[in-house]
């Protein structure tokens, strides 16, 4: 798995817990040469996710 494959793991884990397009809006920000997340909540709540591969198998 890679940066890209473990940010799908991240969005495709969040759906399944019940977030939708109403409760969560998600967005990459991979055009700025990163993996990641942009996770926006209603209540104006906004986080920033990383995702860096450490280590290569």
């Amino acid at each position: 798995m890679d940066e890209q494959g473990m940010v799908n793991v991240l969005i495709e884990s969040l759906y399944a817990m019940g977030y939708d397009e109403e409760s969560i809006q998600i967005r990459t920000f991979e055009e700025a040469g990163n993996k990641g997340l942009v996770l926006s909540f209603p209540s104006g709540n906004e986080f920033q996710v990383t995702v860096v591969q450490s280590r290569r198998g």
